[in-house]
């Protein structure tokens, strides 16, 4: 496993602290999203994307279930802190947004593992 790897996570993590960052009031909506629960769709997809690229940082064939594990905590140990610092940019944090940010980090894990399985059997 090369250094390399972890590159994608780590700017796809950036990314979504930068974006979290954003005041509400300046983030906007965009017309299709604007349906009540619109928001965790986005939170888990922006998270399964993390967990999708963690889990290949961590190496494909490598996936054992406490390196799955690993993945996922540290992604929802990230979630809850990004959900934490909301409140000092002009945001609100919101606990239902953590569950939404662990259960897309699952996603992409379980997807990952799922795919790399069914292509090495």
């Amino acid at each position: 496993m090369t250094n390399r790897r972890w590159v994608p996570p780590i700017a796809w993590a950036a990314v979504i602290l930068l974006i979290s960052s954003i005041p509400g009031s300046d983030l906007g909506v965009v017309a299709p999203l604007s349906f009540p629960g619109a928001d965790k769709i986005v939170h888990a997809t922006f998270y399964a994307l993390l967990g999708w690229l963690g889990a290949r940082a961590v190496g494909a064939q490598d996936l054992t279930l406490s390196a799955v594990a690993w993945t996922i905590t540290s992604i929802a140990i990230f979630g809850a802190a990004d959900e934490w610092h909301q409140q000092f940019v002009g945001r609100s944090p919101d606990p239902m947004d953590w569950v939404a940010d662990t259960f897309g980090a699952t996603a992409g894990v379980v997807l990952y593992v799922w795919r790399q399985r069914a292509q090495t059997a």
